[in-house]
């Protein structure tokens, strides 16, 4: 087999560029060009890539995102996700970011889910007196001055020294 049938079989069957066939022969790829004209032999074009399965990244919805944080009992919903305590002797409550760079309380969060918008100057109030239950059956609304009431007809306050009084009822017998 002469030079230029062996050049033609790396063109057609080895899908070998004309700069390589140039290289393995050692001749011009002028040479190789005119060898692939005369032959029929159109320009190499390189074979597919195989396509690479993508990750298809599912995104999950606001109410979705929500209830991953959250543990379900038969009364509370606890919030389980990142929390805070606003000061040192309170109550400790749950936060969701339900976008990126913005945080909101979860239970006003939960309220705004399953109930609706909060009007602005409302504070959203728990039924139950736990900071981290988000269950929107013990989220309700009201005034600062309604959850200072609250917090007198239940007998929890905070008095000069800074104690917490508690007053047993039918809820923690």
């Amino acid at each position: 087999m002469g030079l230029k049938e062996q050049i033609g079989m790396d063109l057609l069957f080895k899908d070998m560029r004309h700069a390589e066939v140039a290289r393995r022969h050692k001749v011009s790829r002028e040479y190789v060009r005119q060898v692939a004209n005369n032959l029929g032999i159109e320009r190499w074009v390189p074979p597919p890539k195989a396509l690479k399965p993508r990750k298809i990244r599912l995104r999950l919805t606001i109410e979705e995102r929500f209830l991953k944080y959250v543990h379900k009992t038969w009364n509370c919903w606890f919030w389980i996700g990142n929390q805070f305590r606003p000061s040192p002797r309170g109550s400790t409550y749950g936060y969701f970011n339900p976008r990126r760079g913005y945080s909101i309380g979860a239970h006003r969060a939960a309220y705004e889910l399953w109930r609706g918008p909060i009007p602005r100057g409302v504070l959203v109030r728990h039924t139950c007196d736990i900071g981290t239950c988000v269950n929107p059956d013990h989220l309700i609304l009201g005034t600062d001055m309604d959850n200072y009431k609250d917090a007198i007809s239940k007998g929890v306050l905070v008095f000069g020294n800074g104690r917490k009084i508690f007053s047993l009822d039918e809820r923690t017998k």
